[in-house]
């Protein structure tokens, strides 16, 4: 029996609390996938061999980096501050990546039926146009925000 396939699509990100970490509804959606068995990869756009990337193939996950485009973004990860008051914490986006857009679906790999799609947006990073592209995937969700 194949393992099934899970695929999360969006920005892994630099979350400052004061200590920079990797998260990312990308990286916790495919870590629970993978450790309840699925093999389970990334979709992303950040800077070619960033830290994060090695860790998070370290961690045993599929990493597909997309090209980046542009050269202002060659640097950068999707970062974001965040503050605590109490119970209430204020979110500051310091640095964002480029968006994952319908240019990008020829990098895409070619997806059994029976995979699972989780498109990951944090700050309207994937393009809700990318659906189209998997017609014949039967299970895809979003998670997070999209835009209109």
């Amino acid at each position: 029996m194949r393992t099934k396939s899970f695929y999360a699509i969006g920005h892994i990100s630099n979350d400052i609390l004061p200590h920079a970490h990797l998260n990312g509804t990308v990286v916790n959606s495919a870590l629970t996938a993978k450790r309840l068995g699925f093999n389970a990869t990334i979709i992303t756009k950040a800077p070619v061999n960033h830290p994060y990337i090695l860790t998070l193939n370290k961690m045993g996950l599929n990493i597909i980096n997309l090209p980046i485009r542009n050269n202002n973004k060659l640097r950068s990860i999707t970062t974001f501050k965040n503050i605590f008051s109490g119970t209430k914490r204020k979110q500051i986006v310091l640095n964002t990546q480029e968006k994952i857009t319908c240019k990008d679906l020829k990098y895409f790999p070619e997806m059994e039926d029976d995979a699972i799609i989780l498109l990951c947006p944090l700050i309207n990073e994937v393009s809700p146009a990318v659906k189209k592209y998997f017609k014949k995937v039967k299970h895809i969700s979003l998670s997070g925000l999209a835009e209109p």
